[in-house]
């Protein structure tokens, strides 16, 4: 009986650690994106708890923050093919985002970099929402739209007021 509990206390324990490395991540990737360096270094802290995170609960928190070191290159070797895969497998708007500007920093067709930053916008993702919208000003791999723009436009204030 005394096996049982104490296997329960530690199934809880590890738990409460979970929910609180999640937490603190999201709060420290908004900031590091914005160039915080402190929050860089607490990110790069992180590394091996968002590898475990990532690869043993399928946390796609986790697994977009890992995308993030690598594409930007915090507390690890910045590799680009390993931030696709990390993004890839998160499938959040911050990760369909960041597949979009990856993508088109690289020159890839923009019928597919429109696809990714369609889906994180439609998921509430004000950045994504913006950089969609200049995709129809431009006509970008979509046709010229300035009343979609507009909306996209829209769409991104609204969600950057709501953070």
């Amino acid at each position: 009986m005394t096996e049982k509990m104490n296997l329960g206390r530690t199934l809880k324990a590890k738990q409460n650690v979970y929910k609180m490395v999640n937490r603190q991540l999201e709060i420290l990737t908004q900031r590091a994106e914005d160039g915080d360096m402190w929050a860089i270094s607490e990110i790069s802290k992180l590394i091996p708890e968002l590898q475990l995170l990532a690869q043993l609960q399928d946390d796609s928190d986790a697994m977009c923050a890992l995308g993030l070191c690598y594409d930007y290159g915090w507390g690890i070797t910045r590799d680009y093919c390993e931030a696709v895969k990390w993004y890839q497998k998160a499938k959040t708007s911050c990760a369909f985002c960041r597949l979009g500007c990856l993508y088109q920093d690289r020159g890839h067709s923009m019928n597919e970099i429109v696809k990714y930053y369609r889906k994180a916008s439609n998921a509430g993702h004000a950045y994504a929402s913006y950089r969609l919208a200049m995709c129809y000003v431009h006509g970008w791999g979509v046709s010229i739209n300035l009343d979609e723009a507009e909306r996209r436009l829209q769409m991104a204030s609204h969600y950057y007021k709501s953070l």
